[in-house]
């Protein structure tokens, strides 16, 4: 009785230590190491175990436990404090990841739609990467096709939560959000914008990306400086800059391009979308797009 009662008076050490660290959420591992960090600070009993403790907070309803199941059949504990943002259970679920694409298109007030898709992206280990030297046929080929998909995800009450694997880029463009009452990290708007014209599809396709770019656009929320930058630390293989280039124009950016994406070479046809059926061609940026944008 005497270590029941002393588990549930720890209570208010729980309390305290959460609303200051501003984290509500942990997997197993992460709690059972507070609970022996704060054991002798929250006079928690020596015998009995961290597993043991949490299922008694657990059961009176100080933390909720649930299981996300993955559809590479695994699953994993985790334990949730108060009323969590969607945004900071789906950065939970693998260290290191943020919230990206049409999420972050929300976040980031380029839309007013409220996505049930979240996106999280965990950036791959840094990698020396050979010279590639890109072929036209290289790009109609690849683009040719469907977008690639991530078939890594899970679902939360009524959310499906896509878990991403992105391009090392030492978190370019991620920012830490306070907005929700907890902290998670997301893209800003700069990296939103590369993003979501990389991948498409993960923001509502070619046409809900444009709609973005001239929010952002009207907002004067963005700086090119900053987009080249971002650009140049993802150095991607594919000529981005000339989609970026065409979503500016097209959004009715007054300013100059020659700083920057003018500068660039414009060498090789690209396509703002994968697997267009009805596309049509601008010979300024040498684009593919749908037709009717």
């Amino acid at each position: 009785m005497a270590a029941k009662s002393t588990i549930l008076l720890a209570r208010k050490g729980l309390d305290e230590f959460l609303l200051s660290n501003n984290k509500t959420v942990f997997n197993q591992k992460q709690l059972y190491a507070l609970i022996e960090q704060n054991r002798n600070k929250w006079n928690l009993p020596l015998t009995v175990s961290p597993g043991k403790i949490a299922q008694k907070w657990v059961d009176n309803h100080f933390i909720r436990l649930i299981t996300f199941r993955f559809s590479d059949n695994t699953q994993q504990d985790f334990y949730l404090y108060g009323n969590p943002s969607i945004f900071e259970i789906a950065v939970s679920l693998r260290d290191k990841s943020y919230i990206s694409h049409y999420p972050a298109v929300q976040l980031n007030d380029l839309t007013n739609q409220i996505p049930k898709t979240i996106y999280t992206t965990q950036e791959l280990s840094p990698k020396i990467f050979k010279p590639v030297s890109i072929q036209q046929e290289t790009i109609d080929q690849a683009f040719s096709q469907p977008q690639r998909r991530s078939q890594l995800f899970t679902e939360y009450e009524d959310y499906t939560i896509i878990l991403l694997q992105g391009k090392h880029s030492g978190r370019s463009g991620v920012l830490l959000s306070t907005r929700y009452d907890n902290m998670f990290s997301f893209t800003g708007i700069e990296r939103t914008l590369i993003d979501i014209t990389v991948r498409p599809n993960y923001a509502g396709g070619a046409f809900a990306v444009l709609e973005a770019w001239r929010r952002a656009v009207e907002m004067n929320g963005f700086s090119i400086n900053k987009l080249l930058v971002i650009l140049q630390k993802l150095d991607f293989i594919y000529p981005y800059h000339q989609a970026i280039g065409f979503y500016l124009e097209r959004a009715g950016y007054q300013k100059k391009l020659s700083e920057g994406f003018r500068d660039k070479p414009v060498q090789f046809d690209f396509y703002l979308e994968y697997g267009m059926k009805e596309k049509s061609f601008d010979e300024n940026w040498k684009i593919w797009y749908p037709t009717g944008m």
